[in-house]
């Protein structure tokens, strides 16, 4: 029975050891690299609220990771908001753990989205190409604030040709990241889907 106790007990000594990794290096703690190649860089964007908008293309936990070290390394962490869902990855849910805030994938999500930007919080959307979502539309035509464009491009990959979502495949993947500040964009002209074909055409050109 000690046995079992003592296996427990190693057990959530490492978790308790990896999570406080991720709060510290939320990329690099499974040898993710990124560099920021845009003139613009997230210490920056102090002028907020902004809406962040992320390519979340496949491996799509990269750039939870990757955005997760921006926030974790800006002056007012407590200040963003990441919009995510649970994952049955245990990694995956670290993001969980961490000095800024999350809004689950649940009910009211556009407007909880909405209610945190009018409080001068920043929001962080990972947006896949084929989403079928519309709400990204709809909160910006309620409060018309600044996107922040966030582009990823991987430029080296020695361990993960197939762009698997598994830990053990990160390292030795890098990307370039690029922020694109739009503050003048035309929403009263589109309806939600013409809207948010731009927003990809957007997001997806590097």
């Amino acid at each position: 029975m000690k046995k079992v106790y003592y296996v427990i007990l190693i057990f959530i000594l490492l978790y308790s050891f990896l999570i406080f990794l991720w709060v510290l290096y939320p990329a690099s703690i499974f040898g993710l690299k990124y560099n920021v190649t845009s003139r613009l860089k997230f210490k920056d964007l102090n002028k907020g609220p902004y809406l962040f908008i992320v390519d979340h293309r496949d491996p799509p936990h990269t750039d939870i990771m990757i955005m997760s070290q921006e926030v974790h390394n800006s002056k007012n962490p407590e200040k963003f908001t990441l919009l995510s869902g649970r994952s049955e990855r245990f990694y995956t849910n670290f993001l969980y753990y961490t000095k800024y805030n999350i809004i689950e994938k649940k009910s009211n999500t556009t407007q909880k989205c909405i209610d945190k930007l009018k409080n001068n919080e920043n929001v962080v959307i990972f947006l896949r190409d084929d989403s079928k979502g519309k709400g990204i539309y709809y909160i910006l035509k309620e409060t018309n604030i600044p996107i922040i464009f966030v582009k990823k491009k991987l430029i080296k990959n020695s361990t993960n040709k197939k762009l698997e979502n598994h830990i053990f495949k990160y390292r030795g993947m890098e990307y370039n990241i690029d922020y694109n500040l739009i503050s003048e964009y035309d929403i009263k002209n589109k309806n939600s889907e013409e809207f948010m074909n731009w927003i990809k055409k957007n997001l997806y050109s590097y």
